[in-house]
């Protein structure tokens, strides 16, 4: 291949030379940091620009790019349109949960574990604002470096506006998969939170002592028919401080647990079986005594 202004005997020294000094290029490590490498690089950079065959290296990476460009599928588009999605299902969760602010928005927890989560709900938001804050700073520092860089490239390789624009679309779809991976460990932690101090079918194991009793006072003194009306589960709920439902979810969960005691001691004890006294029987000053549905 013979390449424009440059004489047929000098071509093959002249294109080892460059091909030469490219690879070494290439090779060198660049440290930011290090005052002495930049300037280093910098030479070097101005050396390419100077060498006699830059102009025709150019020339060839723009038939080479117009190849690459015909042959290219773009993808892109679909990626996009994945990332996108999940970060919004993702936020929509963020913001259900309270992790991302919205107006008028208040975070339902258990009464007797409020303190406690909204106190690491607080930490998981505190840790999730302070990650995406670095990761749009970080992210926003990136762009910079690779702007500069495509400046400089521009001077090498053909660089067209319109390719600037590709490669920050292309950073930013790289980077908001960073935003998923956070946004996904703060979702992770928020389940995991509700699960341990606000999962509805743990409720019954954090009633109160207190509760308990009343419950307990009120079945054993209706064991001929435990089953309270809607009006006394009403009350009941009132006294122990909880929902009418956990009032109904106990009651079904007692009667099956009593039956099984009761079965079990018929067969560990059958000569000698006798119902034992209720525990805390209500007495004259028992709201419930007497009403049966």
């Amino acid at each position: 291949m013979e390449l424009e202004g440059v004489e047929p005997n000098e071509e093959k020294p002249s294109l080892q030379e460059l091909t030469y000094f490219l690879s070494t290029l290439v090779a060198e490590k660049v440290d930011p940091h290090d005052e002495q490498n930049y300037q280093y690089i910098v030479r070097k950079n101005n050396e390419l620009l100077a060498h006699r065959m830059s102009g025709a290296l150019f020339s060839v990476l723009c038939d080479q790019k117009q190849r690459i460009a015909n042959s290219r599928l773009n993808s892109v588009s679909l990626l996009e349109s994945i990332e996108n999605k999940e970060i919004a299902r993702l936020d929509n969760m963020l913001v259900a949960e309270g992790i991302i602010p919205k107006a008028d928005q208040e975070v339902v927890c258990p009464r007797g574990d409020a303190v406690e989560y909204k106190s690491k709900l607080d930490s998981i938001r505190n840790m999730y604002e302070h990650e995406m804050a670095e990761y749009e700073k970080n992210s926003e520092n990136f762009k910079i470096t690779v702007t500069q860089l495509l400046e400089l490239h521009k001077k090498v390789r053909p660089i067209t506006d319109m390719d600037s624009e590709k490669m920050m679309h292309l950073v930013d779809l790289k980077a908001v998969r960073i935003a998923t991976h956070i946004k996904q460990w703060a979702c992770e932690n928020v389940m995991s939170l509700k699960g341990r101090l606000c999962d509805a079918r743990r409720k019954r194991r954090n009633f109160t002592k207190t509760s308990t009793d009343i419950l307990n006072q009120y079945f054993f003194a209706n064991l001929e028919n435990p089953y309270p009306s809607e009006e006394v589960k009403e009350e009941l709920a009132r006294m122990c401080n909880i929902t009418t439902n956990q009032v109904s979810n106990w009651f079904g969960n007692k009667r099956i647990r009593y039956k099984k005691s009761i079965a079990k001691t018929k067969v560990q004890e059958p000569q000698n079986f006798a119902l034992p006294p209720p525990p805390n029987p209500f007495n004259y000053f028992n709201p419930f005594y007497g009403q049966h549905p």
